[in-house]
């Protein structure tokens, strides 16, 4: 075991690249500066309902609301749509930041930090981001450290997600959250060991049964943004993760 000896603080020493955890099913999660969530929803039922119905199966608007707990209220995120492939994104025009809300569910009733918005797609963009049967919603934190996460529920559950176009409204629940983490400047000791437990104690959290809180897609809210680029933003194949 000595070769083992002269390869150990090098390897310590070495910086963490990007990194991307499934907290999907975890309660809590504190975000730095420049971290991110990533929300994976499924398009398909808007699709399957639409058809149903003779209308265009692709959506046009697309509207979110985040809530989390009273500890969250200023935190300021960037919000991003991303096609299914990374390969299309599209930047809400604005950061949104959390305001005071009040959340009502089977778990919890009472006051939340809430954070919504809602963007408008030209048909084109629309089937670039949304006719597959799933898309990225991805939330950037350019404020300071904040802790997202409401008691009772995991953070798949802490986020509605409405699909609107041609009449239809189709609610879409969460199916995958990722926390993505970028690259370390600095060496970051033995933080390989705490992101092997942690990704333990996720897969073992996975085998529990969840409880999910109704979807519910009312109108889209209050504020909005309307987007219409042609031809769409392209992300180099090198690339495709948003900023």
């Amino acid at each position: 075991m000595k070769f083992l000896g002269p390869l150990f603080p090098v390897f310590l020493a070495i910086p963490l690249a990007a990194s991307s955890i499934d907290v999907t099913t975890v309660t809590s999660v504190t975000l730095h500066t420049g971290d991110s969530l990533s929300f994976t929803f499924p398009t398909y039922s808007f699709a399957a309902n639409a058809r149903n119905l003779g209308i265009d199966p692709t959506p046009t608007t697309l509207g979110f609301g985040l809530v989390s707990a009273l500890d969250a209220l200023g935190g300021q995120f960037d919000a991003t749509l991303l096609s299914r492939d990374g390969q299309t994104i599209v930047a809400f025009p604005r950061a949104s930041t959390f305001t005071q809300g009040q959340f009502q569910g089977v778990l919890y009733k009472g006051q939340v930090a809430a954070l919504d918005d809602s963007l408008t797609l030209s048909s084109s963009l629309a089937r670039q981001l949304l006719a597959e049967s799933s898309a990225v919603l991805q939330f950037t934190n350019v404020g300071d450290d904040v802790t997202l996460g409401l008691a009772t529920y995991t953070l798949e559950q802490n986020l509605t997600v409405c699909l609107y176009g041609h009449g239809l409204s189709v609610g879409a629940p969460s199916l995958v959250v990722a926390y993505d983490d970028p690259p370390s400047d600095a060496p970051e000791p033995a933080s390989f060991l705490l992101i092997a437990i942690g990704a333990v104690l996720l897969a073992l959290a996975k085998v529990l049964r969840r409880i999910f809180h109704p979807i519910e897609c009312l109108q889209p809210v209050g504020r909005s943004a309307t987007i219409d680029l042609d031809p769409p933003l392209e992300v180099p194949q090198s690339n495709q993760r948003s900023q």
